[in-house]
């Protein structure tokens, strides 16, 4: 990611894992950690892709109606995370 909060790291989602993951690598040796988050676990069911906007912002966008469980009316979402 460029700019903001998360700037130089990697973020993914997972289906199954139904989060947003947040990968920094260490700056002075790319081959170790620096941190690595889980976010939006469990919040929105499954997260199937994100992007960054032109704005820094990162966009996620969920998948639930894909004929698995009961879905909801409002179940996919686009959500938009505004990174300061």
């Amino acid at each position: 990611m460029n700019g903001g909060l998360w700037d130089g790291s990697l973020i993914f989602t997972g289906l199954r894992g139904e989060a947003l993951y947040k990968f920094h690598p260490d700056i002075q040796d790319p081959t170790k950690v620096q941190s690595f988050d889980i976010l939006l676990h469990n919040q929105y069911g499954r997260l199937r892709n994100v992007v960054q906007g032109q704005d820094s912002s990162i966009y996620v966008l969920t998948n639930n109606t894909d004929g698995r469980g009961n879905p909801g009316v409002d179940d996919d979402k686009i959500l938009k995370l505004i990174v300061q």
